[in-house]
């Protein structure tokens, strides 16, 4: 009879879980369930991602820099350079030659003087203070990568602490939760185990 009343304490004591999802058979106090908070950031996509945007993004943002924006060669000649006639392209006008007078040259259409750099710069779009160059002809292309790569590495890291701050919300709240529901089953575990007794001095008066 002994036996028989320890056997059912032992399995009176142990969880029963009757819930219907899955993950509530998860105890949470072991490994299996603990989860970092900031386990998307050690994802697989996301280490590649951006680490392959930020070489993208410097790489592009030298290149800006170190690339020669198109610089149309002053003349320091006191005489006033020639005019151009190619006769297709006007003299004066937003789409004709202007002459410059600080470089003392006709620079072609979409061209400007830029007054950091002090030089006229072809096809000059600004004057970039991230890079510390002039964006012109030569260099368009590499600006534009850079704006590129940097908004996609932007978008990757915003939606990578968006992600990490939901998940750190839902998995507080789980825990919360979890943990009211397994502190209601200890308390009833509790009260079956001290009933076990009670049962077993009844059955051995009885006999």
């Amino acid at each position: 009879e002994w036996s028989t009343v320890n056997a059912n304490a032992n399995s009176s004591s142990s969880p029963n879980y009757t819930y219907s999802d899955p993950s509530d058979y998860i105890d949470t106090d072991t490994d299996i369930y603990n989860t970092t908070y900031l386990q998307w950031t050690t994802h697989s996509f996301t280490v590649i991602a951006t680490t392959l945007l930020a070489i993208l993004t410097y790489t592009t943002l030298w290149i800006s820099a170190a690339t020669d924006p198109g610089i149309l060669p002053p003349i320091s000649s006191p005489i006033k350079s020639p005019i151009p006639h190619d006769g297709i392209t006007p003299i004066g006008g937003p789409l004709g030659y202007r002459y410059c007078s600080t470089c003392n040259i006709f620079r072609p259409p979409r061209s400007k003087h830029c007054n950091s750099c002090n030089v006229c710069v072809s096809l000059f779009d600004h004057h970039c203070p991230w890079t510390g160059n002039c964006i012109g002809e030569r260099n368009h292309r590499a600006f534009f990568g850079f704006l590129c790569c940097i908004s996609t590495l932007t978008i990757v890291v915003t939606l990578t602490c968006v992600r990490i701050l939901m998940e750190t919300y839902h998995e507080l709240m789980w825990d919360e939760i979890h943990h009211g529901i397994r502190g209601d089953g200890n308390e009833i575990h509790a009260q079956n185990a001290t009933d076990v007794p009670s049962s077993s001095s009844s059955s051995s008066s009885s006999s």
